[in-house]
């Protein structure tokens, strides 16, 4: 019986050969991908929460702001940007009675619970530095000061230390409907943050909206 010409050459050793080379080389090709995905994505993030690092925080919040001083001026979809910033309470005492490690480990939960309750792609989870998270939140409708509610007590129910005592967090809020910057954004949700402080830590400050 007459082989296919088709059989033929699928069986030929130099067809094998170059596939088989075609393939490793998509294998290699993928690896490098995988590698510099990788490699880009811990240039932006902290090594220690795998949250964005200070300064890409702030490059992404400035280009949602400018997006949403866009849209504001005729277009539609970002109607709203709350920003959140959490900080540890009493954290340097953690640091000074239980070790860096312990402090460490309060850190990552702390990440792991926004990353729980800030699921979303499009909002933004950062770390300032220290003890000091932010969150940039897109459209929360309304929900905002809930979200940060659930932070709270997401915290101080599941971080506990050694000693027994559970670790809290104070959030300030600022929310803009006008046109803003993010400098100013932040400004006002540090201030929020400072008066949740100074008034008895565990606790939420709302900064109010900006609309001028």
């Amino acid at each position: 019986m007459v082989e296919k010409m088709s059989d033929s050459i699928h069986r030929h050793p130099d067809f094998v050969n170059e596939k088989r080379r075609r393939k490793i080389y998509e294998w290699r090709a993928e690896d490098q991908a995988n590698k510099l995905k990788g490699s880009y994505e811990r240039a932006e993030t902290d090594g220690l929460t795998g949250l964005l690092r200070r300064e890409v925080f702030q490059k992404r919040l400035n280009t949602l702001i400018g997006r949403f001083n866009k849209q504001r001026k005729g277009d539609v979809g970002l109607e709203i940007v709350s920003l959140l910033v959490v900080d540890v309470d009493h954290f340097k005492s953690v640091n000074d009675t239980f070790g860096h490690p312990e402090g460490d480990k309060v850190l990552k939960q702390v990440a792991d619970i926004l990353k729980k309750y800030v699921p979303r792609e499009s909002d933004l989870l950062g770390r300032l530095g220290g003890e000091e998270f932010v969150i940039g939140l897109q459209n929360p409708n309304g929900k905002g000061i809930e979200k940060a509610e659930e932070i709270r007590k997401g915290v101080e129910s599941s971080i506990v230390l050694p000693n027994g005592k559970h670790v809290t967090v104070s959030i300030g809020i600022a929310e803009t409907t006008g046109l803003r910057n993010a400098e100013k954004l932040y400004q006002r949700a540090d201030e929020a943050l400072y008066e949740a402080k100074e008034s008895g830590r565990n606790r939420i400050v709302v900064a109010g909206l900006i609309q001028e």
